[in-house]
């Protein structure tokens, strides 16, 4: 017989699903897969990050793009006095 078990543990409640078995005259519960866990009496299933597909990857804000557009613009002179508004390699290297 399988049946859903539900398994209280401190950190909450479990749900798994189990099934009865007989084993040398005694009934033994094998788990068949764990299920997730139950919030607010909902059950709540556990996404790993491999079962998320990537679809796109961005790099916002690249260091090297923004050195590149203050050496473009000449703001660079800029960028030596106030190291703390722009952090591009050249500042944190100090090269001019």
């Amino acid at each position: 017989m399988v049946f859903i078990r539900r398994i209280k543990k401190p950190s909450g409640i479990y749900l798994a699903l189990v099934e009865s078995r007989w084993e040398n005259g005694k009934p033994r519960q094998h788990v068949i897969k764990y299920l997730g866990k139950e919030v607010e009496g909902k059950p709540v299933k556990k996404v790993t990050n491999s079962s998320i597909p990537v679809t796109e990857v961005r790099k916002h804000l690249d260091v090297e793009i923004i050195d590149k557009l203050a050496s473009d613009l000449g703001i660079k002179d800029s960028c030596q006095r106030r190291q703390w508004l722009w952090f591009t390699p050249s500042c944190l290297k100090g090269q001019a």
